[in-house]
């Protein structure tokens, strides 16, 4: 009983020769075994959902690298074409040239 409060689920009480105690016993082992299996269950699907995760952030990383990669690329472009644009004051040519890099 003490190994099983202590949390090693594969510990079983032995069969009793009393009818009742082993009917008893029967029945702790079978609730043992059952949560036995339901915390194999438990870590599957926290392993699984640990995978997943890994994956979602992965995924969401490339499309930002991807996204982000563009608008910056984007950016730059506009940003080189009004260093010549014969409307923007000095300050906002400056501007302009830190954008493009």
């Amino acid at each position: 009983l003490e190994a099983v409060a202590g949390g090693k689920l594969t510990s079983r009480l032995p069969r009793q020769s009393v009818r009742e105690l082993d009917a008893l016993a029967g029945r702790f082992n079978a609730m043992a075994m059952a949560l036995e299996n339901e915390q194999k269950t438990v870590s599957h699907l926290l392993n699984e959902l640990l995978q997943l995760q890994d994956r979602e952030r992965a995924h969401i990383a490339r499309v930002l690298h991807d996204d982000l990669g563009q608008y910056l690329t984007g950016i730059r472009a506009q940003a080189r074409s009004w260093v010549y644009d014969p409307d923007l004051n000095d300050r906002q040519r400056q501007q302009a040239k830190d954008l493009a890099g």
